[in-house]
């Protein structure tokens, strides 16, 4: 692999986190419309359904090669910052 090579694929990956960042700050604005409309009508924070759920949405939608058990993983730390988010309505 020649060293211009491997600076492009760095760059693609600099582009793609920039866009995981994007997608995860949009995600965690539509969890803080989901806390505040729990909050009103007195619905628990945690959903274990719904985890469960899409949990199994993504582990059948998962083609690799990213490892089904690690992206479980991240999700379920997503799902408990999404919770806290929910509760605190962070807006940074």
């Amino acid at each position: 692999m020649t060293d211009q090579k491997l600076k492009e694929l760095r760059r693609q990956i600099d582009r793609t986190d920039m866009e995981l960042v994007t997608l995860l700050n949009q995600r965690a604005r539509i969890v803080q419309k989901i806390g505040e409309e729990k909050r009103k009508f007195g619905i628990d924070q945690l959903d274990p359904d719904r985890e469960k759920n899409v949990l199994a949405g993504i582990k059948a939608a998962n083609k690799g090669p990213f490892p089904t058990d690690e992206l479980i993983f991240l999700f379920r730390q997503l799902f408990r910052i999404s919770i806290e988010i929910e509760k605190n309505d962070h807006r940074e």
